[in-house]
């Protein structure tokens, strides 16, 4: 009912996360000599535990889950271009970047246009109407984008399992 609150909150997160996670990151890294992709990939379980509250929808838990999915969502942002660079040089990090940011509004076209707008249209279908109302209209979305954090968080495990000598000679 209040979408200013729920964008205002869901930045103030977001800058949360991105200070936290790249603290944590740095810590974790120059200090215990941990690869960053597994920053990467705590970020996206607890992306996903987020979206699995925006699926379920329990009673008094919408911001908890704007807290879980935008820290986390801050915390990608903030850990990202350091791995970049530390993986792959900084050589071609500009170009690298690039690529890596153009992901996420390329992500957000073809999932909002052949996700999450199909599955909204065909609930509202279902209650004959051309809008839909309940968790129903958005679940499935919610529950397809938290499989994909996990997937995301599993791959994240897998390079850091890769990487894991490449930062202990580093750190």
């Amino acid at each position: 009912e209040n979408t200013e609150l729920f964008v205002s909150t869901s930045n103030i997160w977001n800058f949360v996360g991105r200070l936290v996670g790249g603290y944590m990151s740095e810590t974790s890294t120059s200090v215990y000599g941990h690869p960053r992709t597994l920053g990467l990939a705590l970020a996206q379980v607890v992306m996903a535990a987020g979206h699995i509250l925006f699926a379920t929808a329990p009673p008094k838990t919408i911001y908890v889950a704007v807290f879980l999915v935008a820290a986390g969502y801050g915390a990608e942002w903030a850990i990202f271009p350091t791995a970049l660079s530390e993986l792959f040089g900084l050589q071609n990090f500009g170009i690298l970047y690039n690529f890596v940011t153009m992901a996420s509004p390329a992500g957000s076209l073809i999932y909002s246009t052949f996700i999450a707008g199909p599955v909204y249209d065909r609930q509202a279908r279902k209650q004959g109407s051309s809008t839909c109302e309940g968790t129903i209209c958005f679940g499935t979305t919610f529950f397809i984008m938290a499989a994909v954090c996990v997937i995301a968080a599993a791959l994240s495990i897998a390079l850091a399992i890769r990487t894991r000598s490449f930062y202990r000679r580093c750190y």
